[in-house]
């Protein structure tokens, strides 16, 4: 191995271990040595991002460096050209870019191509879906337990995508790990000879998309209700704005101007199961608590685990059912009896509407994602417990926060024990899915503020 990459796994191991703020700003000075590629300098992004992001080091706050590699990124792809005035772009025409495509399972996956779709079949907009796979799926440094995200290759060999009963969605995924430079003066390129109305860019952090914002309208929308990361001309907000989005605005940089505020909104997946309690392992006279998600290992963390055994232990007919991804759910029972023997874990379930009905709560440890599967919970009438902050708190919407785990206890006491109570609930739970339902119109808001605000450039062209 070179002394330079024997350095940075060297210096990613001790920043493991020791979460010293030094040895994160010696890796930043290592990797932006000259030598190192753009996807060497993006794959450190999003490590920093998401493996580093508790660790607080000056200068590596996240809009700094993206700023570095963005500016890297610009200067290697070296595309001069114009800004595309609005009355030069084809109205009908909206580029869409996301960072990452998998199957339908994936949220995300599934949230871009119903968007595409009902911008095609719906607004009869013409649609040209790029998958960016920005997010590092190959290992481009030699780095401790490095994070990575998964990848389906196969996207890669064809041209066209069909969802429903549309089969003719036109699609390319880029071949090389990003954000390489060919395949970003290829999107560039495309950008600049379709003219779109916009590009609407789904995910944060992707650097393509932030490119175009040279020569064209970006719209960044996140697949979560926080501000995307990003440098974008225009950001789409999936709720109201709140004082707290003040620092984060000033952080990246973004103007009242350039948000657009669009209430996040979801789809029911397809119904494929009829479950049972007996079936799913669940007690039938049990007050079941659904815990929900993809990353339960560390979002389950003994404190969350220790809220769950004090609802347990003061409600006996409380039971709580994980699904999702655990595989450390034995070790964390061990660690917990009370859990034991009132808790299983379902697996990951195909069919989550189905477990959802014999479910009487979602719980939501602190977190920033799970705002789909709550959503889900919502429509079939289960009411999310969750504190303010993070995506499920936005999605579920007011009546829904808790101001702590006793406040929750309180709820599931009341709850359990009065049918009437669980009725009321239920009712506002569907309630709420409804008001988080209208995906249509959510898009043509979207695409109506994205001409309306069709001058505004990035910083870098204005």
């Amino acid at each position: 191995m070179e002394p330079g990459l024997a350095r940075v796994y060297a210096l990613s191991q001790l920043l493991a271990v020791s979460g010293d703020p030094a040895h994160l700003i010696a890796l930043h000075k290592e990797v932006w040595q000259p030598g190192y590629t753009l996807e060497q300098r993006h794959f450190f992004y999003w490590q920093r991002i998401i493996k580093h992001s508790a660790i607080q080091a000056p200068g590596l706050e996240p809009a700094a460096l993206y700023d570095q590699l963005l500016q890297s990124a610009r200067q290697e792809v070296g595309l001069p050209a114009p800004w595309v005035p609005p009355h030069e772009r084809d109205p009908d025409r909206i580029i869409v870019i996301t960072n990452q495509l998998l199957t339908l399972a994936h949220a995300p996956t599934a949230d871009c191509m119903d968007y595409c779709y009902l911008l095609q079949t719906r607004l009869k907009k013409k649609i040209f879906l790029i998958n960016t796979a920005d997010m590092p799926w190959n290992l481009d440094l030699p780095y401790y337990e490095p994070v990575r995200f998964n990848h389906l290759e196969e996207y890669s060999k064809v041209g066209t995508i069909t969802y429903k009963d549309e089969g003719g969605i036109a699609f390319y995924q880029c071949k090389q790990p990003m954000p390489n430079i060919k395949e970003m003066r290829s999107i560039v390129g495309t950008v600049l000879t379709q003219k779109p109305s916009f590009v609407l860019s789904l995910g944060h952090s992707n650097v393509a998309p932030d490119l175009c914002a040279d020569y064209i309208t970006v719209a960044t929308m996140p697949f979560g209700t926080n501000l995307p990361q990003a440098r974008s001309n225009l950001y789409v907000l999936p709720r109201a704005r709140k004082p707290q989005d003040a620092a984060f605005m000033q952080q990246w940089g973004i103007g009242d101007e350039q948000i657009i505020e669009a209430p996040y909104t979801f789809r029911l997946p397809e119904r494929t199961a009829t479950l049972t309690r007996g079936g799913l392992g669940l007690p039938e006279d049990a007050y079941v608590i659904a815990v929900v998600g993809n990353r339960l290992d560390s979002e389950v963390t003994d404190a969350v685990a220790g809220e769950l055994a004090t609802f347990l232990s003061a409600v006996p007919q409380a039971f709580v059912a994980f699904f999702g991804t655990f595989p450390g759910y034995a070790s964390l029972v061990a660690r917990h009896p009370q859990l034991a023997g009132r808790s299983a874990f379902l697996g990951h379930q195909p069919d989550v509407l189905a477990v959802f009905e014999h479910c009487d709560a979602y719980y939501n440890p602190p977190r920033w994602g799970g705002g789909s599967s709550a959503a889900f919970a919502l429509a079939m009438g289960v009411p999310v417990l969750t504190q303010d902050g993070g995506d499920v708190a936005n999605i579920a919407g007011p009546r829904f926060h808790f101001a702590s785990a006793d406040a929750m206890l309180e709820f599931i006491r009341h709850s359990q024990r009065d049918p009437e109570h669980r009725r009321e609930w239920a009712a506002a739970a569907r309630a709420r899915f409804a008001e988080v339902s209208d995906r249509e119109s959510m898009l043509r808001h979207i695409v109506e503020q994205a001409a309306a605000r069709a001058d505004l450039r990035t910083r870098s062209r204005a």
